[in-house]
């Protein structure tokens, strides 16, 4: 999936101030930029932005909403509004905001978007440009009505924005502006992104490895079509025979015997299951003993959930998926695995994700009881082959002197995290142990569902408005941890993560916990207070 890498040209040599003098960041330069600087179709558009007023109509924000005190810590600031049309008909939106010089970090940051994109995340571009970043997002140019409709696939040029050029014009893009109003190249350029934004993250570091120096990738997507094959899969498991369905009033007792088995596993019982490769749940120790009820499971229940839970073998007993994520249950998107509840999800077995890109309009979730699955793997992964940002070869990023941080949650219900395991192994095997720890970590987090939120400490850093208002730095914040390796050369071996009470940082901290670089796992003291991360240690398993 290479694409032309030109669309991006500067039409006039850039004059670039003496280093000795500070870059004029004026409004003058600001509105100046959306006419001296030519970029090969592409639009422009530029504001000063220098009030609070001009500051909620930039972020757009809902009637009586303001923008907090740390975000207006941004101000002022040049907003360029991006159009890029490499097709007719593709446009790729993208914006980037510049701080003024004595505020710039140097740095370039780029925040990627999660299911089908199609918006730009003005959180992030304002959490960002607060923090000292020149920022940039883009909508990845998929044109999707909404971040949950892949429908998008059915266009090729907006198939090709989504999956991957989108990304790399914004980049190209954002780094000639930044030259032009600095008058000086970015120290380093980041980006970063979850799901979907993690899709985009390798596919960054595996088709255009001179992008960015550093990429952090969550929950990618690397094996997805057998994800949301496998969601179809679920459905046909859960309506196999009468009464096998899981209700979903169910779903909080099955979290509590899957918790209540397995939580003690790792020495600490927190409601949190470190490894959930290590558990194997017994459903029978579930069924119903007397009459059927919320808290317990009938026979042909039990049948479904042991099946749903195992890995997926094909008739050659060849592996094809894990199963489903013990210790995720409590997630909203487990209703949709477990109990087939079309919640609009991305990967529902109505609108199986990328797989829609060439399935019919009309497919119906009652086709997956007739669905040949021997032979729909390898068909579907042959279509969409050369959209996938699984290769293992990652040579010429490293050779690029970048960084690579991935992480996911142990307890994600929507993508597998063995996935991410299984994948990071194949790329130490493609290229050696010693190759990978050179410019790769992986961090499995324990207890976050997909990208956010579940019973582990969940706030690790891994969104730029984490860190707003707040004393975050590489020991607390992933992505601070990704600048800190590429700008000093220090590699992240841990990080601390956070969970605040109900999952709101403004009642405070609940827990703390470190999260080791994989395979390392935090290890207990046996004495200390386990909501203390000063209790753990990163050994190995």
């Amino acid at each position: 999936m290479k694409f032309k890498a030109l669309f991006v040209s500067v039409a006039a040599p850039l004059i670039l101030a003496s280093a000795a003098h500070a870059a004029d960041t004026s409004k003058a330069s600001c509105e100046k930029l959306a006419t001296s600087v030519k970029l090969a179709d592409t639009a422009l558009k530029t504001s000063y932005v220098t009030t609070k007023d001009e500051l909620t109509a930039a972020m757009m924000l809902s009637a009586g909403k303001t923008p907090s005190a740390a975000e207006a810590a941004a101000l002022p600031m040049c907003r360029v509004e991006i159009v890029i049309t490499p097709a007719p008909g593709a446009e790729i939106k993208s914006e980037l905001w510049l701080p003024e010089s004595s505020k710039w970090n140097k740095r370039f940051l780029s925040a990627g978007i999660g299911g089908a994109a199609g918006y730009i995340d003005r959180e992030q571009l304002i959490a960002g440009a607060a923090q000292g970043y020149a920022t940039s997002t883009s909508d990845a140019g998929s044109h999707s009505p909404t971040s949950l409709e892949f429908t998008f696939g059915r266009n090729i040029e907006w198939r090709k924005n989504y999956t991957g050029r989108g990304v790399h014009l914004t980049a190209v893009t954002g780094k000639a502006l930044i030259q032009a109003y600095y008058s000086a190249k970015p120290k380093a350029s980041l980006f970063y992104g979850c799901s979907g934004g993690g899709y985009e993250g390798l596919g960054e570091v595996q088709f255009y490895p001179e992008d960015y120096d550093g990429v952090l990738a969550g929950d990618p997507p690397v094996n997805w079509l057998r994800q949301v094959i496998w969601q179809g899969r679920a459905y046909a498991i859960s309506h196999k025979e009468p009464g096998g369905s899981v209700p979903v009033e169910k779903i909080p007792a099955l979290s509590k015997g899957v918790i209540g088995q397995c939580d003690g596993f790792d020495g600490v019982t927190d409601g949190v299951i470190d490894d959930p490769r290590k558990c194997k749940p017994d459903f029978t120790k579930m069924l119903c003993k007397d009459a059927d009820g919320n808290e317990c499971f009938t026979a042909p229940q039990v049948k479904t959930l042991t099946a749903l839970y195992a890995p997926w073998t094909n008739s050659r007993s060849e592996f094809v998926y894990p199963g489903f994520t013990a210790g995720s249950e409590t997630a909203p998107a487990a209703r949709i695995r477990i109990s087939s509840i079309d919640g609009q999800s991305v990967m529902s077995p109505a609108k199986p994700g990328p797989m829609l890109w060439h399935l019919p309009e009309t497919f119906k979730p009652e086709e997956w009881m007739t669905y040949d699955f021997d032979k729909g793997v390898p068909d579907e992964e042959t279509k969409f082959a050369p959209y996938a940002h699984d290769k293992t070869d990652m040579s010429a990023f490293k050779k690029a002197g970048g960084k690579l941080i991935l992480f996911s949650g142990w307890a994600d219900p929507n993508l597998n995290p063995q996935n991410l395991v299984n994948y990071y192994a194949n790329v130490q095997k493609t290229m050696g142990d010693g190759d990978v720890a050179s410019f790769s970590r992986l961090f499995m987090v324990p207890g976050l569902n997909h990208c956010s939120g579940g019973p582990g400490t969940n706030s690790l850093g891994q969104t730029m408005d984490e860190a707003l208002g707040t004393k975050h730095d590489a020991s607390n914040n992933i992505l601070l941890a990704l600048d800190k390796w590429v700008t000093e050369g220090v590699a992240p071996e841990q990080v601390v993560g956070r969970k605040y009470i109900d999952d709101k940082k403004e009642k405070g901290i609940a827990r703390t916990r470190p999260i080791c670089a994989y395979p390392k796992v935090a290890k207990w003291d046996g004495k200390g207070n386990t909501d203390d991360a000063k209790s753990f240690s990163c050994v190995a398993p």
